[in-house]
Parts: C-alpha cells; structure tokens; sequence
C-alpha cells in the first residue's frame, strides 16, 4: 500500500491484474475496429458527397444548357438560386471562361465575380477539384468542376455552339457541399458502436473471471500455502500437480523442491553429528598442537638468543681483525717508506763515492801541478843564480813559488790521504747500506704478507659474520613463523570451537524440519 492508501500496481492480485489486461485489449481492439468504421464512414461519406457533387454539376450544366437552347438565360440566377435551397449545397457558382467571355461578354452580374485562387487554378488547368475544406459554417467539401468544350456533352456539340476548339474550358461550377449531416452521423455511429463495445465487454469479462479463478488463482493461492508451510518448517504436506500448464510446473517444481529439502535436511541431521564429533577431535589435536608449538617458540627463543651472543663475538673479532689489518697496513707504510729512505741513503753514498774519486783526481792533478811548479821553480832559481846580481829578485820570487809548490804538494797529499780514508769508510757505508737496503726491502715484503694475511682474517671474519647473522636473521624468522603457528593454532582451535557450536545450532535449526 502507498501512503495515500492506493495499491500499487506489482502489489495487485493476479486475477486483477489479469482482468484488467484483458479489458485492455478488449478497449484496444474495440477502440481500433471503431477508429476504422469511423474512417471508413467519413471517407464513405465524402466519395457519395463527392459522387452527389458531380451530379449537381451535370445537373447544373444540363439546366443551364436547356436554358441556353430555350432562350430564358435571364432566368439563370433563379435557376442557381433553386440549387442553393438544396439542404447539402451551401454555395454554387458558375463562372465563364475566357472564350465564353470573348463570344458572349461577361454574362450576368453573378457571372461577372471575379474567381479565387482554387477556381482560377482549374480555369487555367481544366482539371476539376474536389476537397474537403473548413470555413465558418462548419467543415463542407469543396468541388470545383471545368466545363469542355466537347462534341458530345448532354446531347449537344459544344465546339459547333461555341466555336471553339475541343477541350476549351467554358467555365467552371464551384459550390460547397455542407458535410455537417455526415459528420453527425458518423458521431451517431461511433458513440452507438462505443455502446456496443462496452455492452460486449462486461459479459465477456464476467465470463473469464470464473475462468481465472479455476485454472490461475486458486492453484496459484494453494501453492502460496504450501511454501508458507515448507518455510516454517512442514515437510510432511503433500503437494498434488493438477495441470501441465505453467501452474502444473510450478506445483511440479514445489513438490521436487520438498522432496529436495528432505533429502538434504536428512542429509544435515547426519552430516551435523558427524561435524560435531570431527570437530571435538580436531580441537584435541589443536590443543596439543598449541603446547608443542609454544615449547618449540621458547626453545627457539633460547637458541636465537646463543646466536646473537656469537654473533656479538664474531663481530668483536672482525673489529679486532680489522685494526690489526688497519696497523699492518700503517707497518707496510712505514716499512716501504725506510726503503725509500734507505734507497736514497744507498744513491747518495754512491754519489759521494764518485764524488770523492773526482776529488781524488783533482787532488792528483794538482800534486802534478804543485810538482811541475816546483821544477820550474827549480829551473828559475838556477837560472837567477846563473844571471847574478840581476836575478836576485827573480831568484827570492821562485824560492817562494817553490816553498808554495812544496807547500801544495804537501797538501795535496794529505788531502789524497784523507781522500782514501774517506772512500774507504763511504765504501764500508755503501755496503751497509746496500744490506739496510735489501733488509728494508725483505721487511716490506714481510710485512705486505702480514697485511695480506689480515685482510684474508678480516674477510674470513666479515663471511662468518654474515653467516652467523644471515643464521640469526633465520632463526628469528623461524621464530616469528613458530609464534604465528601458535597463534594460528590457537585461532584453530577457537575456530574449531566456533565450529562445533555451530554444528550444535544447525542440528537445533534442522530440528524445526518435520520430516
């Protein structure tokens, strides 16, 4: 029901709806057929206006001609003034034509008025016109006729009388046909045949009610109450199939539908026990599930904890390593660092030896030189001695070139002594130093395998780390799967609960089912 109390058209009873369907359709054949007859009536109506039409034209066109022969067309406005007193002619209007005109003048005053635009048309044409119009008198049929020029037209040779050729248009006949009588017969017809209709359709409805009851509602209302009886729970009812008709379907499929519902609720009584006692068992089993996966979680717990303390100790080793690789390195610096020092220590002796023996030649050059003056010195004090008083001043001056000559031999060779003494000791220096040299360098090399050594302990250290932690990241992972195992287990177990009780409750609803 609505809210202004009116029932909605899904909320309908069957019979109704039925009814009403019906006479619907009987109101669209009726309304139809009548529609038709009405058609028909007024296209009936306006042929036998327009059959009528030509007969007053004929009629019309056979006065004026006798009128014509007779001699009395003074008489011709009383003449169409008797056509008009007919009840279906409204207007009638002959008009000449161009070659009537040019023959005869213009005729009478009623002949002189000028055509409209429709009757023009057809004194142009010759084609007459017949249609149906609307002024203010109501609705009347328009019929506008040429008048030929014929051989033959009504007994008499209108080319001879008018002397004109054949098929000239004389003139023309307009007049207005009142359709008002028609129109209100066909009104008579259609509210007459609208009787009918109404008159059929209530016997024809009253009728197929019963009809609809019989073969439609009540089997319909009977299946209503079985199904209300299968909800709440009453298997017990039989259900009998009347017809083969959908109805019959419907009783056929209520039935396999509560032959369906006792197999399977027979099915669910057994099928619920057995879930029970399963599901008693499954909680068992998942009790003691629980408690081994909790010992097994603590057990895990301990042996990750043992892990990270290994994992703390390797990781201290690694540091350890790694400081010894980081003093080793230093050690390998400062080693090869010596060994530079050495080897330039080594090439500077080398170049102060060979720097000491160029002294040494120098200092032979200049004893040679030292001994070459004194023998010139010589040779000039002999030849002063030999030159007497005159050479007595050149005699003091080689004396004191030969003293220096002496004195710079002299030297010269206690510099070649100090000279030899001292590339003596710088070769003794050389040696040792060429021995710190390949120590130095055998103490690099020792020391480079001391370094390679602790970085092959570093990356031993750091692999083991990752091991050791990729192992604790892999116990800590199996540690989190235990625990979720254990709460799933746990969650198994209230799930099986849940089931359990469930099964309890659908053993309870299935109970309600009579069987």
């Amino acid at each position: 029901m609505t809210e202004g109390g009116a029932m909605q058209p899904g909320n309908q009873r069957i019979w109704v709806r039925l009814l009403l369907t019906v006479a619907a359709a009987l109101a669209l054949v009726w309304t139809g057929a009548i529609a038709w007859q009405d058609r028909a009536n007024r296209e009936a109506a306006i042929a036998q206006a327009a059959d009528f039409s030509l007969s007053m034209h004929d009629a019309t066109m056979a006065g004026l001609t006798g009128m014509m022969v007779t001699g009395t067309m003074a008489q011709r406005a009383v003449f169409l003034d008797q056509i008009k007193q007919l009840n279906s002619i409204r207007d009638v209007r002959v008009l000449r034509g161009e070659a009537v005109r040019k023959l005869y003048g213009a005729g009478a005053a009623n002949a002189i008025a000028l055509p409209d635009a429709l009757e023009a048309q057809v004194l142009a044409s010759g084609q007459a016109v017949v249609r149906v119009e609307t002024d203010a008198g109501g609705e009347v049929l328009r019929a506008v006729r040429p008048a030929l020029a014929l051989k033959s037209y009504l007994g008499k040779d209108c080319v001879l009388c008018h002397q004109v050729p054949e098929n000239t248009v004389l003139g023309v006949v307009s007049m207005k046909m009142s359709l008002a009588a028609s129109n209100a017969a066909t009104s008579r017809q259609r509210l007459q045949s609208m009787l009918i209709a109404l008159i059929t359709c209530v016997p024809v409805l009253a009728l197929i009610y019963p009809f609809i009851r019989k073969t439609v509602t009540t089997p319909l209302e009977e299946a209503v109450q079985t199904a209300r009886a299968i909800a709440q729970g009453d298997l017990t009812r039989e259900i009998a199939v009347t017809s083969g008709n959908e109805i019959g379907q419907l009783q056929q499929a209520l039935k396999d539908m509560r032959d369906s519902l006792v197999a399977v609720v027979g099915r669910v009584r057994g099928g619920t026990q057995q879930v029970a006692e399963a599901s008693g068992r499954i909680a068992e089993g998942n009790v003691e599930l629980s408690e081994r996966t909790v010992a097994q979680a603590d057990a895990l717990r301990d042996t990750a904890q043992a892990m990270a303390r290994l994992t703390e100790a390797a990781r201290q080793n690694a540091d350890s390593a790694a400081r010894a690789e980081k003093q080793a390195v230093a050690a390998s610096a400062v080693a090869a660092q010596g060994g530079q020092l050495v080897a330039q220590v080594v090439t500077t002796m080398d170049s102060i030896s060979v720097s000491s023996a160029r002294v040494g030649d120098i200092t032979g050059v200049i004893d040679g030189i030292a001994f070459q003056t004194n023998i010139l010195a010589l040779n000039a004090a002999v030849e002063a001695s030999r030159a007497g008083e005159h050479g007595r001043g050149f005699a003091v001056v080689a004396a004191e070139v030969r003293s220096l000559a002496q004195r710079s031999a002299a030297a010269a060779g206690e510099i070649k002594a100090l000279i030899g003494d001292t590339l003596g000791q710088v070769g003794s220096a050389t040696g040792l130093a060429h021995r710190a040299g390949s120590t130095m360098t055998e103490i690099v090399g020792g020391v480079g395998q001391v370094n390679a050594i602790m970085g092959e302990i570093n990356a031993a250290s750091a692999a083991q780390i990752g091991g050791i932690e990729q192992v604790n990241a892999a116990m800590v992972q199996l540690d989190g799967v235990t625990q979720k195992n254990a709460t799933l287990a746990d969650d198994a177990t209230a799930a099986t609960r849940a089931l359990q009780e469930q099964a309890e409750q659908l053993d309870e609803v299935v109970r309600v089912f009579r069987l």
